[in-house]
């Protein structure tokens, strides 16, 4: 499977793995993370949800350092890095032709 990843409108990296279903891994990966760290996220987006709804339990200041602390974990993962961190697949080179 070839998966191209973008980045501000142009393409960031092209990407051959031999799985077919990076993205649901991804998505479970950091469903993963986000349990790990008591955070409840969109399983779609990954942003973290809201206070009110979901972190409740939570001071706003705590929800606050929650928020940042997500942050960085999508921060450090992005699809790419689990890709390529994770060995699950290699970059290719490419050109991008517009």
């Amino acid at each position: 499977m070839i998966y191209i990843t973008h980045s501000d409108g142009s393409i960031k990296n092209v990407i051959k793995s031999d799985y077919n279903d990076l993205k649901e891994q991804y998505s479970i990966f950091l469903s993963d993370k986000a349990e790990k760290l008591n955070i409840k996220i969109n399983p779609h987006w990954f942003n973290i949800m809201n206070h009110e709804d979901h972190h409740n339990g939570l001071s706003k200041n705590e929800y606050k350092k929650l928020v940042i602390r997500w942050d960085k974990v999508l921060a450090k993962w992005s699809f790419d890095d689990f890709v390529l961190k994770k060995n699950k697949g290699k970059k290719i080179k490419f050109k991008a032709i517009y």
